[in-house]
């Protein structure tokens, strides 16, 4: 189940074996929109946080990067930090 929290911290590593069943790479969400990245999050059996700057000029809500980041192995049920920029507001739909 995901959960909205203001930040979160995780490590870094990589490599292209499968990761055993009970840990998920972290899933590519650079560019996407954050419900985008949300749902591709929340799919592999994570939860997530959000870390937002904000941007004057940023056109809508728009995913810079993750913590840890795309492709790395965590276990499942592992927090993973979003970092958005935006010129506003951000709401987020909660999954679960």
């Amino acid at each position: 189940m995901c959960g909205l929290t203001v930040i979160g911290l995780g490590a870094c590593s990589g490599d292209d074996r499968p990761p055993p069943p009970d840990e998920v790479v972290v899933p590519p969400v650079r560019g996407l929109s954050l419900e985008s990245a949300v749902t591709a999050i929340c799919g592999r059996g994570l939860t997530f946080s959000l870390q937002e700057t904000q941007r004057r000029g940023a056109r809508v809500p728009t995913v810079v990067g993750t913590t840890p980041p795309a492709g790395t192995r965590v276990p499942r049920g592992a927090a993973v930090t979003i970092r958005v920029v935006f010129d506003g507001v951000v709401a987020v739909k909660v999954c679960g």
